[in-house]
């Protein structure tokens, strides 16, 4: 009997593309999305439940009770390695037996009887263009009923723009090398590019509020707001605004691409070109965005 699981990792944007590849082979397998098998760290399988058409559910939440008998024999019962990496271990055990599906499996036929595991990252725009127009009509609905009216009137209006800037590990030596950190010029030439003024409402987007409203201020917009501390929002709610309103800033990051993809008018968006600093992941562009060459911060 054929089955399917599925394995994410990394955060909201990242498990999204996992989402829409496990819709895309369960269409091949002629399986029902609620029949997939989703194993991983239940808060981040969580943070989507409220974005895609269907319920993704844990199989086995946390770690198989077999590996975790294995890890106390191993380091005792004081033994503690950081959950991620035993989450690894765990998923490249169930691995065996089973094939791993890739995009290149997409053109041939599947063998219904099989069983298929998705464990690799699924940044490409090839399998985003499945979901897309079904995605976006649930998006329309079931997110608007999420966020406050007033926030709602507001990313409408034609002097109300919507930014995102990603911190976090992006900051650190390595991921700097190569996903980079857009510059103050780049959210500058973005904005002015979509219209705005330095007078023009500018509603941020963002994991790290200081630094956002820091880096927009020397961008010459004056006028700025943090969606998280204007309306209590958390990082699913960030992403729902993001993705609903009608002008919109993407950076390089997983989050941004996927607000581009669901919005209602993926031309009224710009996006940094290249995606990122070392020039990789253009297998992800909506060609329908606005390119706006990137400027990195050094």
């Amino acid at each position: 009997m054929t089955s399917l699981d599925v394995y994410p990792a990394g955060r909201i944007g990242n498990s999204l593309f996992f989402s829409a590849a496990a819709a895309l082979f369960a269409s091949k397998l002629n399986m029902a999305e609620e029949n997939i098998a989703w194993y991983g760290h239940e808060p981040d399988l969580k943070s989507i439940q409220e974005l895609v058409p269907f319920y993704p559910t844990l199989h086995e939440p946390g770690l198989s009770e077999s590996l975790q008998i294995q890890i106390r024999n191993f380091f005792g019962s004081k033994g503690n390695l950081p959950i991620r990496n035993l989450q690894k271990i765990d998923s490249l055990r169930r691995r065996f037996g089973k094939k791993i599906l890739s995009l290149d499996s997409i053109p041939f036929e599947l063998d219904r009887q099989d069983k298929y595991a998705i464990f690799d990252y699924f940044q490409t725009f090839e399998v985003v263009s499945y979901v897309s127009e079904n995605w976006k009509r649930y998006a329309e609905t079931e997110y608007a009923e999420r966020l406050p009216k007033d926030l709602l009137n507001l990313i409408s209006r034609s002097d109300a723009f919507v930014v995102h800037l990603r911190f976090g590990d992006y900051l650190d030596s390595n991921h700097k090398v190569v996903y980079g950190e857009l510059s103050s010029d780049f959210y500058s030439l973005a904005l002015s590019s979509l219209g705005a003024s330095s007078s023009s409402t500018v509603l941020i987007t963002t994991d790290s509020p200081t630094e956002a409203r820091e880096k927009l201020l020397r961008s010459g917009f004056n006028n700025l707001t943090t969606v998280s501390e204007g309306w209590g929002t958390d990082p699913v709610e960030d992403f729902m605004t993001l993705v609903l309103s009608q002008q919109k800033v993407l950076s390089n990051s997983t989050f941004s691409w996927w607000a581009g993809y669901l919005s209602g008018d993926p031309t009224r968006g710009c996006a940094p070109s290249p995606l990122s600093k070392d020039g990789g992941r253009q297998c992800a562009w909506d060609p329908r965005w606005l390119a706006i060459p990137a400027h990195w911060a050094m």
